[in-house]
């Protein structure tokens, strides 16, 4: 790899990503939906590093397929209570 392929890869690592299109992208042929996985998965810092550039497509990939053979448990830590209007 030059010195340019390096340098190309540092200025893409800057620009930020879109968190639900890459997650909808990583559950492409699965059975569940991308706002499953952020809301039950992904826990906020999770989804920052994934913003950042920081998670490969690959490796959620497989954290997800794990998450699914596990039987989905809720790991996010987040609380998703419905607010009343």
């Amino acid at each position: 790899m030059n010195k340019w392929d390096l340098m190309l890869q540092e200025e893409l690592k800057k620009q930020s990503v879109d968190l639900h299109q890459f997650v909808q992208r990583c559950c492409m042929g699965l059975l569940l939906t991308a706002q499953q996985v952020i809301d039950e998965l992904l826990s906020p810092d999770d989804e920052q590093d994934i913003i950042n550039g920081d998670v490969p497509l690959e490796v959620l990939r497989l954290h997800v397929e794990v998450w699914i053979s596990s039987g989905m448990p809720f790991y996010s830590g987040k609380s998703l209570a419905k607010k009343e209007v």
